[in-house]
């Protein structure tokens, strides 16, 4: 410790003194032209995130808005879609039923009525 009290500060001595002082002022002209920049450029940063977030909000909307407009669209074809598969079942069970209609009466059978017509055609021929 002793030694550090007995040397001397190098910018205490006249020449060095002044050169330190310019130094000083010199970052203290800096910093006061640094700080102001930063400030705007902060300033700048947070105008440009809000409006940024406010486009991405309006993105947000149009695409919830298009979900919803398609979840319309497809909901319509489907329930259109069930409505035709329900007709098509209620047809095909309606055939169906005649099918085992003409099975339980001769009569009315595929066969007989094919046969018909060709017996018909053999008594005119």
């Amino acid at each position: 410790m002793l030694l550090i009290a007995a040397c001397p500060l190098p910018w205490s001595h006249p020449p060095l003194r002044g050169l330190f002082l310019l130094v000083k002022e010199k970052v203290k002209a800096e910093r006061q032209k640094i700080v102001p920049e930063f400030k705007q450029l902060r300033q700048y940063l947070e105008e440009q995130e809000c409006l940024l977030l406010a486009r991405l909000g309006e993105l947000e909307k149009q695409i919830k808005s298009r979900l919803k407009e398609n979840a319309d669209k497809f909901s319509k074809k489907i329930i259109y879609l069930d409505g035709l598969i329900k007709e098509k079942e209620r047809r095909l069970s309606g055939h169906e039923s005649l099918q085992v209609r003409s099975a339980e009466t001769p009569a009315l059978s595929w066969q007989t009525a094919c046969e018909a017509p060709a017996n018909q055609k053999h008594v005119m021929g």
